[in-house]
């Protein structure tokens, strides 16, 4: 009350000399790491743990920034979603991450953020210069309400699966290896085509040109490590029997042959993919969003992007626009704006139930991953079930 701007910056330096006493700055002195880096970590710290584990969280960091990070499979990310929220416009979870100021974004760029992202406690600012000595690599928020720490991606799959409250942080946050939900995360590729499966691929280059792109995709994973062995090919019988039961229960089994990658795989197929491309001339842009297109003669000839501090255009022969489900309604803009004719795709909207293995475990057993497909009344529209194993 009744100080300005710069006196309360002044009081806050002054708090935090007397507090960085000389034990400590000889700490920092002593390490590799500036001031500046070693607050920029305690703020990590400070955003990750509620104050009873801070130490072994340090060393979650250490090891990511200075261990054998290829071997584990996290390359020099931080991957922290603290770091992306503190860059976002409101720090709120639900912005894309490419709203953030991609010199924050943890999941792209090796290394520390530019800045600390909170105010560090000094219990934070201690763990940052006495971090514990472990082998973590992961962890991972417990239904006991601690975290559990892991060594290697498949230990800290194994207590998520084995804990279906926890909350993940793999890398170290939420998302697994490749982000998202889907195939980096699942480790899984589709392997043969099934035209009810969904998506308007075949339909819109006939069902034969699909099987074709889909198995062009398919030589690309093994071109690449993937495993030969493909899943859904045995225990036709089975399957028959199955495909009988769902008939006369009014549904259609719909049983498509699925390459099972395995997380750790994925992971390591996927970068073998990116480092391919890169070494090939192309160029990927990571934290950017797509502002607009660029329309000359009724023809797309690029677009303008935004990287967190400017715009610029890229011009293109060819322009091809995925914007997937959260950009969707940017898109239909964009063509209503410009007259571009279009037709939005059909949305899947689904309830998970989770009932005991024993109910799907004739199914379970002789398929890999299956849906059922139906036409409920009244609607008499399409329904899917997902069959897991």
């Amino acid at each position: 009350m009744g100080h300005n701007a710069e006196d309360a910056l002044d009081r806050l330096i002054r708090n935090f000399v007397s507090r960085m006493d000389e034990d400590r700055m000889t700490q920092v002195e002593e390490s590799s790491y500036s001031l500046q880096e070693i607050i920029t970590i305690a703020s990590l710290i400070e955003e990750e743990t509620d104050g009873t584990d801070q130490a072994n969280i340090a060393s979650v960091i250490y090891n990511r920034l200075e261990g054998s990070g290829n071997k584990q499979g996290t390359y020099g990310l931080l991957q922290i979603d603290a770091s992306l929220l503190y860059a976002l416009p409101d720090h709120r979870p639900h912005h894309q991450r490419g709203h953030a100021d991609r010199l924050y974004n943890l999941y792209q760029n090796a290394g520390l953020p530019p800045t600390p992202i909170s105010n560090p406690g000094l219990a934070s600012i201690d763990a940052a210069l006495n971090p514990n000595s472990t082998d973590y690599y992961y962890y991972a928020l417990g239904t006991d309400g601690k975290h559990h720490f892991s060594t290697t991606l498949a230990e800290h799959n194994a207590f998520v699966n084995s804990s279906p409250m926890a909350v993940k942080r793999d890398k170290p946050e939420r998302a697994g290896p490749g982000g998202g939900h889907g195939a980096a995360e699942n480790g899984r590729a589709l392997w043969r085509g099934c035209g009810v499966s969904g998506g308007d691929l075949p339909t819109l280059v006939g069902e034969q040109k699909a099987q074709e792109l889909i198995d062009y995709a398919d030589s690309i994973y093994l071109e690449f490590g993937a495993d030969e062995h493909v899943e859904g090919l045995e225990n036709t019988e089975e399957i028959k029997r199955i495909r009988t039961r769902a008939i006369r229960a009014g549904l259609r089994l719909v049983d498509c042959p699925i390459r099972h990658l395995g997380t750790e795989k994925a992971h390591e197929v996927y970068l073998g993919i990116e480092n391919y491309l890169r070494d090939h001339g192309v160029e990927m842009l990571f934290g950017c969003t797509c502002e607009d297109v660029i329309l000359r003669d009724g023809r797309c000839c690029g677009v303008v992007a935004h990287d967190g501090h400017q715009d610029y255009t890229i011009e293109a022969r060819h322009t091809v626009i995925a914007t997937g489900r959260r950009g969707a309604d940017w898109l239909e803009k964009v063509c209503l704006e410009n007259g571009v004719e279009h037709k939005p795709g059909t949305v899947d909207i689904g309830v998970r139930v989770e009932v005991r293995n024993e109910i799907m475990e004739s199914v379970n057993r002789v398929l890999y991953e299956s849906k059922l497909i139906g036409y409920p009344a009244p609607f008499k529209n399409i329904s899917g079930t997902n069959l897991p194993s």
